[in-house]
C-alpha cells in the first residue's frame, strides 16, 4: 500500500497530466481489444486417468545355515531361495461410482537351478521354483443408497490379531514358507459375493463364497514336512450345496467397535481317514464347520484392548478304531470323531513409546468333549498359543525393526518361532529387508523337526 501511494501522489497533484494518460490508455485499449468469443486458450491441465498401475519388483534370498535334511533324503544347507518376483497391480475406476481391481504376479526361483534341480521332489520343484497366479479381482460398486456390492476374487480380514487367528476365517493363508511373513502378507483372495449395507454406525455384511481354497502348505521333499509320503487330499465339489456362507454386523462407534459374526464353510486344516484305494491307506479331507462368535476392541490413552471368541462345531478329529491285521503286518483303521471347539483370544497394544508398539496376543482353543484318542494325532483339550510383537522406527523413520516370537504352550512345550527383521528405506520405493527365523521343536508333529531349519533371509523390493 506504501508503494501505491507514493506512485500516485504525483498524478494527484497533475490532474491534466493523468487525463491525457488516461485518454492515451483507454485509446491503446481499445486497438489492442481482443474479442473474447472468437479467442480461446488451450487448457495444460491433463485430465484425470480413470485408471492407475502399480507394482513392485523384487529380489528375495534365504540361506538356512545348519546342516540338515529333508524326510526325503535332500540336503537343504546353504542357498534355499534366489526368488525374482513381479507384482502388478491395476485399479480402474468405472461409470456410476464403480470401481475395480486387477492384481498378479509371477515369480522365478533360480536356487533350484544353482543347487540342482534334480536333488528335489517333483512336488517341491511345482511348487517353489515358478508359479503365475492372480491375486484380487473384483468390481465394486454402490447399487442404492447404503448398500454396496462387490463381486470378484477379495479378502475379508474379520480378525484383530497381526498373529493368531479365531475369527480370520475366510480367506487361506500361502504356508508355503512358515514364520517368514505376516498373516496380512499370507492372505489368499476367494471369490466372493459380498453385500454391505451402512446404517448409522452399524454396517451388516452378507458375503457367499462359491469358491472354494485352502492353505497352500509345505509339499512332500521341503524341509517343514517330516515324512516321506503325503495322502491323496480330496476337496469338496463346485455344486450349490459346497458354497461357504457369513455374515457378519459391526458397529464402529468413538473410542470401541463390536462385531457378531457366523459362517458355514470348510475348515482349511485337513483330517485323515483310512482309505484302502489310496497308496498310503489314507486320505485327507475337510469338515465342514459352523462358526458363531463375536469381537471388540477398546481404546484407553495409549492401549488397545482386543478380543474375539468364537464357538465352532462339526470338526472331525483322526482316531484309530481299531488294527486289523494284514499279510503286511498290523494295520491300524483310522476313524474320525466330530466335536465342538471353543477358541477364545485377548490382546493389548501398547503406543505410548515414541515410534514404537508393543503387542501381545494369546489364544487358547479348548476341544469339548475330549477323547484320550484324540492325542494320537497331536489334538489336545487345551492349546494355548502367545504371540508377543515389538515394531520401532529409528532414523526419522527410515529404519523399521521387527521381533515377532510365537509360542505353542504354556511354557513353549510345543514349539516356537522367532523372527528378528529390519527394513531400511534406501530411497522412496526401494526397501531392502534382511532378517533371521528360528524355529524349536515340540511335542506335536506340526513342530517336531524343524528345529535345524533357521535360516537368514534378504529381500530388495522396489514399487513403482
Amino acid at each position: 500500500m506504501l508503494l501505491v501511494g507514493t506512485l500516485l501522489a504525483p498524478l494527484v497533484t497533475c490532474a491534466t497530466e493523468l487525463d491525457d494518460a488516461l485518454e492515451g490508455f483507454e485509446e491503446d485499449e481499445e486497438a489492442f481489444a481482443v474479442d473474447d468469443a472468437s479467442t480461446s486458450f488451450a487448457d495444460t491441465t491433463e485430465p484425470e486417468r480413470p485408471w492407475s498401475l502399480t507394482g513392485s519388483v523384487s529380489l528375495a534370498a534365504a540361506i538356512n545355515y545348519l546342516d540338515h535334511e529333508s524326510a526325503t533324503g535332500t540336503d537343504y544347507t546353504g542357498l534355499q531361495k534366489l526368488r525374482t518376483r513381479l507384482n502388478l497391480q491395476l485399479d480402474f475406476d468405472l461409470p456410476w461410482s464403480w470401481q475395480g481391481r486387477f492384481a498378479g504376479y509371477t515369480f522365478y526361483d533360480a536356487a533350484y537351478r544353482i543347487q540342482g534341480r534334480n536333488d528335489y521332489t517333483d512336488a517341491v520343484i511345482d511348487t517353489y521354483e515358478w508359479e503365475i497366479d492372480s491375486q484380487e479381482m473384483w468390481l465394486q460398486g454402490e447399487v442404492v443408497e447404503d448398500l454396496d456390492l462387490k463381486i470378484g476374487r477379495q479378502i475379508v480380514n474379520w480378525g484383530r490379531s497381526e498373529t493368531l487367528r479365531v475369527l480370520d476365517v475366510l480367506n487361506p493363508l500361502d504356508n508355503r514358507e512358515p514364520g517368514l511373513a505376516d498373516i496380512e502378507d499370507l492372505r489368499l483372495p476367494v471369490t466372493m459375493v459380498r453385500a454391505d449395507y451402512y446404517w448409522n454406525a452399524w454396517s451388516l455384511s452378507l458375503i457367499s463364497l462359491p469358491e472354494i481354497r485352502f492353505d497352500r502348505r509345505p509339499p512332500v521333499g521341503s524341509d517343514f514336512v517330516p515324512f516321506e509320503a503325503q495322502p491323496p487330499e480330496r476337496k469338496p465339489g463346485t455344486s450349490f450345496a459346497d458354497t461357504e456362507w457369513a455374515a457378519r454386523a459391526a458397529g464402529v462407534f468413538e473410542g470401541w467397535d463390536v462385531s457378531l459374526h457366523v459362517a458355514r464353510y470348510w475348515n482349511d486344516t485337513p483330517y485323515v481317514v483310512s482309505r484302502a484305494t489310496s497308496p498310503t491307506g489314507l486320505v485327507e479331507k475337510h469338515s465342514r464347520l459352523f462358526l458363531a462368535g463375536a469381537g471388540g476392541n477398546y481404546t484407553i490413552g495409549s492401549w488397545l484392548l482386543k478380543a474375539e471368541l468364537a464357538y465352532l462345531s462339526g470338526i472331525d478329529y483322526p482316531v484309530v478304531d481299531r488294527v486289523e491285521a494284514t499279510p503286511a503286518g498290523p494295520r491300524p483303521v483310522v476313524g474320525t470323531l466330530e466335536r465342538s471347539r471353543l477358541d477364545v483370544m485377548g490382546g493389548i497394544e501398547y503406543y505410548g513409546i515414541i515410534d514404537t508398539t508393543i503387542s501381545l496376543d494369546v489364544a487358547n482353543r479348548y476341544i469339548n468333549d475330549f477323547d484320550s484318542r484324540m492325542r494320537t494325532f497331536d489334538a489336545q483339550e487345551n492349546s494355548l498359543e502367545s504371540a508377543l510383537r515389538i515394531s520401532s522406527d529409528f532414523m526419522n523413520a527410515r529404519l523399521h525393526t521387527t521381533v515377532l516370537g510365537i509360542m505353542f504352550g504354556e511354557r513353549a512345550q510345543d514349539g516356537s518361532v522367532v523372527r528378528l527383521q529390519a527394513s531400511y528405506d534406501l530411497r522412496d520405493a526401494l526397501v531392502l529387508t534382511g532378517g533371521i527365523l528360528l524355529f524349536w521343536n515340540g511335542d506335536p508333529e506340526i513342530v517336531s523337526d524343524i528345529d535345524d531349519n533357521d535360516r537368514i533371509f534378504f529381500d530388495i523390493k522396489y514399487s513403482f
